[in-house]
């Protein structure tokens, strides 16, 4: 079977390397016999006939590449051999580089572009080469290959010689062309996203001779998240990229007093038994988070790729050791301030923590430099001794759930806080007598308001409003009390407080959601310390979810911060690529260096050679020869010339770009101090979260006193249940059926 186009069919190939039977390849080429199909629609026939898959189809396309550009070589290589520019051992060199860097890496190199590279022949000598060529092809129009299979492909001489290694390149770079494909359809990355990251992967073939696979590549260059990597991956049924078939890894950290569970996706089904039997095995046996706790984080619909399961905080001891006494409720003004200059904290001892033990139990020389007593937020500072916190302004002093000391002052604003009025001074106790409209994020100690219309609020304290809160997005340690909530997403460690509506609402608080006269419409709904309602959903809106019990609050808190973490490292990340893109730029230009200092010495002896035969064996030759000689020379010392003119551009080139990376180098020795103390900063937090989570008690307590809709869904840490008709004036709660089952009961 031969094609139109004179090139190997995909079939005669599959065929020779055993991909099909010689009676498939039979009936595929009668098949097809007489039509014309391009290479791709040739690829989806051998696929639609069951012939090849995909990854098989890609392999084919790749060998016949090469056969052709084999052959091509071979013309070439004819051609420049008869023009005298270059000699046998020349071709076989070349043809041995080009085999094996398809072997190696599977790039398709081409002779011309070898033979240059090498030195051998010049620029323009290969296009003199590839102009006849490309005239003898169209006029003699031979076929590049012959297109027949052999009778039997297992005495076939394989040159490419695929081992298993190989096959499993073959089938990654397949992969990776459909995984590029569904990225471009997808919309996940542009075009020339995939371009650049291609050209990373195949520099890395050429560079350091490994594989890596375009979807890692595109991870680390920031132009995908692992998450929407995933998603294709799992589209394609590909397994991790390290080989593994575990859905996680536990991972302790170095000074052990800490273990992270390391999740492929947040999709994948992870039991409970499954991360203690990990931790059991990893031989820890201290500081293990409660496994309410663990089992919230494994929810499929959670996002949780990354958690922590076992600390040992050892701050409490810190602070009994160092006498830490706190003087948040004295010494106040009849507003319940504290003036600046006052005292909030100090310690009185000087005694260090005794001996402490890691979590697998063993003694460890040193506390963790996560675990801390207070940290001084806004409005605090510390004393010169660092003994003591003091008063940095004037206002009324708050502790933080991330153990942070705030001093508020108080902001009386006498109409809306919209545009305006302006930004409002950020960590103020908020009084406001109009309406927040949302004009600019608020950050705050407490709020009170009129009415809350589009408002982005992080505050320290409560939140209260008159009337009510629509269309706001929440992050409180504090209380919230309301009217109603309309389009609202809620973050709260405190409880909710609402008397009328919550509508369109998502609620996640680590306190409880007392409510009791409060109807719920369309909304999702968290609470660990347990929920009352008026009454649930409606017959014309979609169904309510109502989880008590559970860890919610906590986990959407440890997303937002683990986000954090990855933006902060990113930075260091993208900033230590480009300095190593630049030393790889300063590298190749030194090699490129060297050539020129090797091709100019060459040239210089080849020159004294030819003047030293002329002044000896001159007199003999005849005024042509003398001629071309002399042209020789000339010819010589142009190149000489040039190689001196380059030698001095590439050399300030150097200099320009070994200072460029000794500037990046300052930076990231600069950068590097400030990097970790501000992930340290951000685990300080989430282990603190965690910490006070750990001895918060939990409640699945659901009371109901209305009416809840069919279709209502109730939650607990280990169970769920939907109504199937309409109730009235109930209590749930999550019991255990025996045997370590649980169920959602209604008394």
């Amino acid at each position: 079977m031969s094609r139109p186009d004179q090139t190997p069919s995909l079939a005669s190939i599959a065929f020779q390397y055993g991909t099909i039977t010689k009676h498939q390849y039979q009936q595929f080429s009668a098949f097809i016999s007489g039509r014309k199909f391009s290479v791709s629609k040739e690829a989806e026939l051998l696929m639609g006939q069951g012939l090849a898959t995909r990854y098989q189809v890609g392999l084919l396309k790749l060998i016949r590449d090469y056969q052709i550009i084999r052959t091509k070589g071979e013309i070439f290589g004819r051609i420049a051999l008869e023009k005298g520019y270059v000699t046998e051992a020349n071709l076989k060199k070349a043809m041995a580089i080009q085999r094996n860097a398809f072997r190696d890496s599977r790039l398709k190199k081409l002779i011309g572009d070898i033979l240059v590279d090498k030195k051998i022949i010049s620029e323009d000598q290969k296009l003199r080469v590839l102009r006849e060529q490309t005239l003898l092809e169209q006029k003699i129009r031979a076929p590049i290959l012959k297109d027949s299979a052999p009778e039997n492909s297992e005495t076939e001489n394989d040159e490419l010689g695929l081992s298993r290694y190989e096959k499993e390149f073959l089938k990654i770079k397949a992969l990776d062309e459909d995984f590029s494909a569904a990225l471009l359809e997808k919309g996940i990355a542009q075009e020339a996203d995939v371009t650049k990251a291609r050209q990373v992967q195949e520099d890395a073939f050429e560079q350091e001779n490994t594989i890596k696979i375009l979807g890692d590549i595109m991870v680390d260059l920031n132009m995908i998240s692992q998450e929407e990597k995933e998603i294709i991956f799992k589209e394609q049924g590909r397994l991790s990229d390290s080989g593994e078939t575990e859905s996680f890894t536990l991972k302790i950290a170095p000074d052990q007093m800490s273990a992270w569970i390391h999740r492929e996706s947040s999709e994948k089904t992870i039991g409970l038994a499954d991360i203690k039997a990990a931790i059991k095995k990893a031989g820890i046996i201290d500081g293990i988070y409660p496994d309410s706790l663990i089992q919230c984080a494994l929810e499929e619909d959670s996002g949780i790729t990354m958690f922590p399961v076992a600390k040992k905080d050892y701050s409490q001891r810190i602070r009994e050791s160092c006498g830490l006494v706190l003087y948040l409720s004295q010494g106040l003004s009849e507003t319940g301030e504290k003036k600046k200059g006052d005292l909030l904290s100090e310690e009185t001892g000087d005694n260090k923590p005794g001996p402490v033990t890691n979590i697998l139990g063993e003694p460890s020389e040193k506390i963790s430099n996560i675990d801390f007593t207070i940290r001084c937020g806004s409005g605090a500072r510390r004393s010169r001794t660092g003994k003591k916190l003091l008063a940095a302004k004037t206002g009324q002093p708050a502790l933080s759930v991330e153990r942070l000391l705030y001093i508020h002052p108080v902001i009386h604003v006498l109409e809306d806080a919209d545009q305006r009025y302006g930004p409002i001074e950020a960590y103020a106790n908020l009084n406001v007598s109009g309406t927040i409209t949302g004009a600019y994020p608020i950050t705050a100690g407490h709020v009170n308001a009129k009415e809350i219309r589009g408002g982005r609020i992080v505050c320290i304290g409560n939140v209260t409003s008159d009337v009510g809160i629509t269309d706001a997005v929440i992050r409180a340690q504090g209380d919230i009390k309301a009217r109603y909530l309309h389009n609202c997403r809620i973050e709260l460690f405190g409880n909710l407080y609402i008397e009328n509506e919550i509508f369109d609402s998502d609620i996640r608080c680590s306190g409880k959601i007392d409510s009791p006269n409060c109807r719920v419409v369309s909304s999702r709904l968290y609470a660990k310390q347990g929920i009352t309602l008026g009454g649930i959903g409606s017959e014309k809106t979609g169904p309510c979810l109502l989880s008590s019990g559970t860890e919610h609050h906590l986990f959407s808190q440890l997303l937002r911060l683990t986000e954090e973490i990855k933006e902060v490292q990113q930075a260091f990340d993208r900033l230590e690529e480009t300095r190593q893109k630049k030393a790889h730029d300063a590298k190749r230009t030194f090699e490129k260096m060297i050539e020129l200092k090797i091709f100019h010495d060459r040239a210089k002896q080849l020159k004294l050679n030819l003047i030293k035969d002329l002044k000896s064996k001159g007199p003999i030759y005849k005024p042509e020869k003398k001629k071309n000689i002399v042209l020789l020379i000339e010819n010589f010392e142009n190149r000489m010339k040039k190689a001196v003119q380059r030698l001095k551009e590439l050399n300030h080139l150097k200099k320009k770009q070994d200072k460029s990376v000794e500037k990046l180098d300052e930076k990231l020795t600069r950068l590097t101090p400030v990097v970790e103390k501000q992930v340290i900063g951000l685990k300080q937090i989430i282990y603190a979260y965690f910490e006070w989570a750990r001895f918060q008690p939990g409640d699945t307590r659901i009371d109901i006193r209305g009416k809840a809709y069919a279709g209502t869904t109730f939650k607990g840490v280990w169970s769920m249940s939907t109504l199937d008709l309409d109730q009235e004036n109930f209590i749930l709660r999550e019991k255990d059926s025996g045997s370590g089952s649980y169920e959602m009961t209604m008394d």
